[in-house]
């Protein structure tokens, strides 16, 4: 489900999307370049990071799919 606030990207009368999920597991510690579209990161542990998420669908996937 979109929610209310999200409503203004998408073409009048849709009310869901499709999400998809990649994962990967990083075999060594790597700098951290962000984009434009992000101002700032950290590193939780998932539950937190799971807490954070305001889509229900991500904190599903954040505690189905991250590693110990």
């Amino acid at each position: 489900r979109i929610y209310r606030y999200w409503q203004h990207r998408y073409a009048k009368g849709v009310t869901h999307n499709l999400e998809h999920v990649f994962c990967f597991k990083m075999t060594a510690p790597r700098e951290i370049r962000l984009s434009e579209e992000h101002i700032s990161y950290c590193w939780l542990e998932k539950e937190e990071a799971a807490k954070k998420a305001t889509s229900p669908s991500n904190q599903r996937a954040i505690l189905k799919f991250v590693g110990e």
